[in-house]
């Protein structure tokens, strides 16, 4: 067993690589994520150290396999006297952390093609609740269930048709902030806007 036969292993569960064995071997399935793909790549790295330690079998991979890095800002902050580090443990098998930058018009065909991808019920909502609604992501997930207007002749009579309330709160536990800060107040149980606020946002 060589390097490359674990890489070629790795590309065939989903990993980046750049070899015949590039499509996933999961018939009708998906390829691993990036946060299996780091556990099965950890899980290698420990089978193949152990073998070369321990049992002195391939002790080629294992020397490639034992290889470091020099520690990161982040690794710094993350361990106990991080400051006087000096290397750390590096996998190769790890594929590397794509960040794509989200673009700001969706092409044409991409709600539809997002809606039959997703899995969940949640996250069809979301890319529903973005398309019909015009919801910035902040808006959307700062939204709360007094906020949502939902039915004819609501309680705030800010509209009388289904509407959506678009308030900013800075205590939200998933971190988020809504945009515009304009005043709110509640009213019976439900959120209305105040006298130099927008109107509600129509649904």
């Amino acid at each position: 067993m060589a390097f490359r036969d674990v890489c070629r292993y790795m590309g065939a569960v989903g990993a980046e690589f750049a070899g015949p064995f590039g499509s996933p071997w999961r018939v009708n399935k998906k390829p691993y994520r990036q946060s299996t793909l780091d556990t099965a790549a950890a899980a290698l790295k420990r089978f193949y150290l152990f073998q070369a330690s321990t049992l002195g079998i391939n002790k080629d991979l294992g020397a490639v396999l034992s290889g470091s890095r020099l520690p990161t800002k982040a690794d710094r902050q993350r361990a106990f006297l991080g400051h006087v580090l000096q290397e750390m443990p590096a996998n190769p098998l790890r594929p590397k952390r794509r960040v794509k930058r989200h673009p700001k018009m969706t092409p044409d065909g991409a709600r539809q093609a997002l809606v039959e991808e997703f899995d969940t019920a949640r996250d069809r909502m979301v890319v529903t609740w973005l398309a019909d609604g015009g919801f910035r992501i902040g808006e959307l997930t700062s939204l709360h269930l007094v906020d949502l207007h939902l039915r004819e002749d609501a309680l705030c009579r800010e509209c009388r048709a289904a509407h959506i309330h678009i308030c900013h709160r800075e205590g939200n536990p998933n971190g988020s902030r809504v945009k515009t800060k304009h005043d709110w107040f509640f009213e019976d149980g439900a959120s209305a806007a105040g006298p130099s606020a927008e109107r509600a946002r129509r649904w």
